[in-house]
């Protein structure tokens, strides 16, 4: 055998490394979320009172995410801005369904003066849908807002109104947290 012949491969070898990330371009982190509600019942409300969580959350932990395109969960969201973000999100884990869209939300955002925000929440409790109008703000030292995440806590007064329903049965969120991580940075056309 030829010297040449084991040079030429060896010399490949060497410089793969070197070569192995010329003309590509990394792929971004995935996203991921948590996000934790207590829909309890009053008034209109013709559901029963319960807990619902994706992943792990409240406004001091962070225990569990279920990341997108992993175990069968989805996650979709942008967190866009500098000062005042923009917050769009869609998740879903089997039974578990949680959208948001909030406009204007700052790091200055308190329980006494929320950023308002939309939500659609739907599991196997609540049966269909339920959608309304959410009070978002900041409580607790971890939670936060930056390009591309947030965690959150929010309250939905007077409710949640499931549509489908022919009184309008309509359920008061106590307590809400949200965590979203990795997210996209500015809005894109399919938005």
């Amino acid at each position: 055998m030829r010297l040449s012949h084991l040079l030429l491969p060896a010399a490949a070898l060497a410089l793969a490394p070197a070569l192995s990330g010329c003309g590509t371009d990394s792929l971004p982190p995935t996203a991921d979320a948590a996000w934790y509600i207590q829909m309890i019942q009053t008034g209109t409300c013709q559901i029963q009172g319960h807990d619902d969580q994706l992943g792990a959350v409240t406004s001091t932990d962070r225990t569990k995410v279920i990341t997108d395109q992993v175990d069968g969960g989805n996650v979709t969201c942008t967190v866009s801005g500098t000062g005042k973000f923009d917050v769009s999100a869609t998740t879903t884990y089997k039974d578990l369904s949680l959208s948001v869209n909030i406009s204007g939300l700052s790091k200055s955002a308190t329980a006494d003066k929320p950023v308002k925000g939309n939500v659609t929440y739907a599991s196997t409790k609540t049966i269909a849908p339920y959608a309304g109008e959410c009070q978002f703000f900041f409580e607790g030292t971890k939670e936060a807002i930056a390009a591309g995440k947030v965690w959150v806590s929010f309250i939905c007064e007077p409710g949640l109104t499931n549509s489908s329903s022919a009184t309008g049965s309509t359920c008061e969120v106590k307590t809400g947290y949200l965590l979203l991580e990795n997210c996209e940075t500015e809005v894109t056309a399919e938005e």
